[in-house]
């Protein structure tokens, strides 16, 4: 899924990722 599409959704994934 290319997340340069879901800005927010990538964002979100990011702090999960981090957290």
């Amino acid at each position: 899924v290319p997340f340069g599409k879901f800005p927010d959704v990538s964002a979100e994934l990011s702090l999960a990722i981090m957290t």
